[in-house]
């Protein structure tokens, strides 16, 4: 039987914590997600999952990092401002569903693996569902100035990205 969800963006949030060198780690929110979650536990085939995060929600709890994101180095939020992932794939791996999907980031689109954890609760009116993936930034674009000073301070390369979403039956 097909289950049809629809993300609630009000409640759903996407976080990320970027991987530094030698400087503590940089974490933060997208404020507003949006998306759909269809899912058929007897033909994993009809299943879909789709979120669209709204980069100009991004916060990191500081202005000028928030800025310096949003800018044309790193997510560029005026040209792109959605980050878009589909599904291509469900395969079941004990209590977590492998979603293989296309990730685009700016303009650059790669496949990318999400661990969503297996939903037990889909015959109910809402629910939540709970993803994450680590992708490589350089692979799409997301470019920030490494400092090369006293100490070579550097920026990392692996962001890993966490879904929190709140869903409701359509």
């Amino acid at each position: 039987m097909i289950h049809s969800y629809k993300a609630n963006p009000d409640k759903s949030t996407a976080h990320f914590k970027l991987h530094n060198i030698l400087i503590p780690d940089v974490e933060g929110d997208f404020e507003c997600l949006r998306g759909k979650f269809i899912y058929d536990p007897e033909n994993l085939k009809s299943s879909v999952i789709e979120a669209y995060i709204d980069v100009k929600t991004i916060s990191t709890g500081k202005e000028s990092r928030d800025s310096q994101f949003k800018g044309e180095e790193f997510f560029n939020a005026k040209k792109y401002p959605t980050i878009v992932f589909h599904s291509l794939k469900f395969e079941i791996q004990d209590d977590l569903l492998k979603v293989l999907g296309n990730l685009t980031v700016k303009h650059i689109t790669k496949e990318v693996v999400l661990n969503v954890e297996r939903p037990d609760n889909i015959h109910k009116r809402q629910m939540s569902l709970a993803a994450s993936t680590i992708i490589n930034r350089d692979e799409f674009g997301l470019a920030l100035g490494r400092i090369l000073e006293v100490g070579e301070v550097l920026v990392g390369d692996n962001i890993q990205i966490t879904m929190d979403i709140q869903l409701t039956k359509e």
